[in-house]
């Protein structure tokens, strides 16, 4: 998101000005917005707005929503499962409401309370909350997503992954874990655009934008059994991740070493292992188990009377579910390498964060500590600069603070414009 540079906007006015754009009062530092006619007011951008009043927001639109749709849409009375159609997309907008007012909640009432009672430093506040959320998140999406996998037919067996397409029911466990999924996901290409940007900035929204396209297809084109197996193997090393920034926030250095290695083992295994191990099985299961072809997506079987290498369509055969209920579905090698496709882009970015964390590794192996390399640019050492601009920050949105730094400096604001206006008239009038 683009936030404009307070420090070039010229005060009162003027081509220049010495004036500094931040008002600091106690603990707190917010940066002031310059207005046309020369009145520093409160910043007016979009995203304080919307920081300011998420809950809220969040809130109300969630109870519009589940008036709308008090259950998970498709229910099958006779079978007691689940389809897909279109109204899953009014699930998935409830869904990205949802987590939006979560992790408010999270942050605001339970965090950063958390945060101030373990005595974490105040310019580490925000990045803690941010790490706690996405630790009760992914703790909680990881076991529910184990659950189903360890319940499934398809558990320890990549030939059960593939097997049985197209899958139209599902249970509703699996619907609303997935669509929450994809949810959380869209939800997260928001975040990172107000969270304060690191160094990776573009390798993290690029990998969100992938992994919500990558469920978003798969769940409508009935491959939720490896969007799940998937699913497990990077939530782990994110709740391992997440929780090694906690304990480096809290000052135990050396818990955080301990977990950042287990954190490392796991990435390897996880995201250069099986993940890498479900990407080959595209190559060496999926032709066998599931042929090229058209299928019936009532019955499962395939159908002759349809072209035997599944035609060239991509877009129009994923999204079959959503255009066509209960019709002809088609796979080929279009959609297949679209998919791999896919799954290489993430496995490119994640190797890229591989080389940062190597680096890590590298200053534990010296005994230097675990450390943050994509966020060296904003909080060296995690606690070198200030958070409380942040758009996140825990006071910079609080209309009563910022109204509190206003009335006590607008005064001298006025007066130090006051005193340059005079200023540059005496040096007019020493030039005449």
């Amino acid at each position: 998101m683009f936030r404009p540079d307070l420090d070039d906007i010229p005060a009162l006015g003027s081509e220049t000005s010495s004036l500094d754009n931040t008002v600091e009062n106690g603990n707190y530092r917010v940066k002031l917005w310059r207005d046309k006619s020369g009145i520093r007011s409160p910043p007016s951008t979009f995203c304080t707005w919307f920081k300011q009043y998420q809950i809220g927001l969040s809130l109300g639109s969630l109870l519009l929503l589940i008036l709308m749709f008090t259950c998970l849409p498709y229910y099958d009375n006779v079978s007691g499962t689940y389809t897909r159609g279109r109204d899953d997309l009014a699930f998935i907008f409830s869904g990205v409401v949802l987590f939006t007012a979560l992790r408010a909640i999270s942050m605001i009432y339970l965090l950063e309370p958390l945060a101030r009672l373990c005595g974490v430093h105040k310019k580490l506040m925000v990045r803690f909350t941010e790490q706690g959320w996405l630790v009760i998140h992914h703790s909680l999406f990881w076991t529910t997503g184990m659950y189903i996998n360890y319940n499934s037919e398809y558990w320890m067996d990549l030939d059960g992954v593939w097997s049985g397409f197209p899958e139209r029911t599902m249970t509703g466990l699996t619907k609303g874990y997935y669509l929450l999924q994809l949810a959380f996901w869209l939800q997260q290409i928001v975040v990172v655009n107000f969270e304060k940007r690191r160094k990776d900035y573009s390798q993290m929204l690029t990998h969100h934008l992938i992994t919500s396209v990558l469920l978003a297809t798969s769940y409508s084109y009935y491959q939720t059994k490896v969007g799940n197996v998937i699913l497990c193997l990077v939530d782990i090393v994110d709740v391992l991740f997440a929780f090694a920034k906690l304990l480096k926030y809290l000052g135990f250095q050396y818990a955080c070493d301990v977990a950042f290695c287990v954190f490392l083992a796991s990435w390897l295994v996880a995201r250069h292992g099986l993940y890498l191990l479900v990407c080959w099985s595209i190559f060496t299961i999926l032709p066998t188990v599931m042929p090229y072809g058209c299928y019936d997506t009532i019955s499962g079987n395939r159908l002759s009377e349809f072209p035997a290498d599944g035609g060239n369509e991509i877009m129009r055969e994923v999204l079959q579910a959503f255009r066509d209920p209960g019709g002809p579905v088609c796979f080929n090698s279009r959609i297949g390498w679209a998919f791999l496709g896919l799954l290489v882009g993430l496995q490119v970015l994640m190797l890229i964060w591989l080389g940062m964390i190597l680096k890590v590794a590298y200053k534990v192996f010296q005994g230097e500590g675990a450390d943050d390399t994509r966020s060296d640019s904003e909080e060296s050492g995690y606690g070198t600069s200030d958070h409380e601009g942040d758009c996140y920050g825990a006071q910079a949105g609080n209309p009563k603070v910022i109204r509190q730094f206003v009335a006590s400096r607008e005064k001298v604001h006025i007066e130090q414009a006051e005193n340059q206006g005079l200023h540059l008239r005496q040096q007019k009038r020493s030039a005449r």
